[in-house]
């Protein structure tokens, strides 16, 4: 085969893949960026007809809806010497603005320099991408929800919202290391609620729910934000005060959560009375650890039901 018959070839060849290429191609000057050839791939992606654009510029067509990204395109292009899926929008002569990627090389082209561009439409692959990007975003905000929601029902009483025993263990370990840098005290103090049970077996389970909300409701009432109110089983609620110093006070706080459990609760049209006994065990004196101060404080809720329930007793009175 002689060496024209090859060039003939392969300009043969490159007709075939010019005019059959899906994506647009263009051929312009690069001296005044007038087309000297399009593809059906440009008519079709513009709806312009090779008639109407040899000769002018995609700048006088308006093609490119944003001139400063036309520039940079053209700046990056004399740099290199070719681009690669250079992301960009080019407009349509409906008017309708189209996200593509263009490759682009400089070619000599019958002894002048030309611009060869091939434009890929991915308009639609983004708006793909965007909703695929949005559902990821949605499903990864749903289970950081879901994680919060579940790690929430896992440290927090189902009926009262109030933290557990889990939870409780875990502000029982804060309040001591609080005290331990503030060198302060912290109370503890277990309480049970007096004839519950009677309550709840009377007038069913669902009257016992609400008095246990009201109850919590109640304590959550007379201690501070900073303070911990937790249910840990059945009638028994757990309190931690922090930065207390004086027995008088501990003393005075528990009085008051006797005083308010033992105002009648109206549920459901029936008037209930209950009542609750206390016991306090203190940091660091009766225990410096969850364990000791719970054990010391349940010990003293029991002596304070021995001694005729309404009562609240510390755990360092009883040796």
């Amino acid at each position: 085969m002689t060496t024209n018959a090859r060039v003939s070839l392969g300009v043969d060849a490159y007709r075939q893949v010019f005019h059959a290429s899906p994506d647009y191609i263009s051929i312009s000057r690069l001296s005044d960026g007038t087309y000297l050839d399009v593809n059906p791939g440009y008519e079709r992606f513009t709806g312009y007809t090779r008639d109407e654009v040899i000769g002018k510029t995609s700048t006088a067509l308006g093609i490119w809806p944003d001139v400063p990204v036309r520039d940079e395109f053209v700046a990056a292009l004399h740099q290199s010497g070719e681009l690669h899926g250079f992301p960009t929008r080019l407009r349509t002569k409906a008017g309708e603005v189209r996200q593509v990627e263009v490759s682009a090389t400089i070619a000599l082209i019958d002894g002048e320099q030309a611009l060869v561009a091939i434009v890929r439409d991915v308009t639609e692959r983004r708006r793909i991408d965007d909703e695929l990007t949005q559902y990821r975003a949605h499903l990864e905000e749903m289970v950081e929800q879901r994680t919060t929601e579940l790690k929430h029902m896992a440290q927090h009483d189902v009926l009262t919202g109030l933290p557990n025993r889990a939870l409780l263990n875990d502000r029982i370990g804060q309040a001591i290391y609080h005290a331990q840098r503030n060198a302060g005290g912290l109370a503890l103090m277990v309480i049970d609620l007096d004839r519950f049970k009677p309550v709840n077996d009377s007038l069913g389970h669902h009257v016992g729910d609400e008095l246990l909300k009201m109850a919590a409701q109640r304590m959550q009432d007379l201690v501070r934000k900073t303070d911990t109110v937790a249910r840990i089983g059945g009638d028994e609620f757990v309190v931690i005060l922090i930065d207390v110093h004086l027995h008088d006070v501990v003393a005075v706080v528990a009085q008051k959560i006797l005083n308010a459990l033992g105002r009648v609760f109206v549920i459901e049209g029936h008037s209930v009375e209950i009542g609750g006994s206390i016991g306090i065990a203190l940091y660091p004196g009766d225990g410096v650890n969850a364990h000791a101060l719970l054990t010391c404080a349940d010990a003293a809720m029991y002596q304070a039901k021995r001694a005729g329930r309404g009562n609240y007793c510390f755990f360092e009175t009883m040796a």
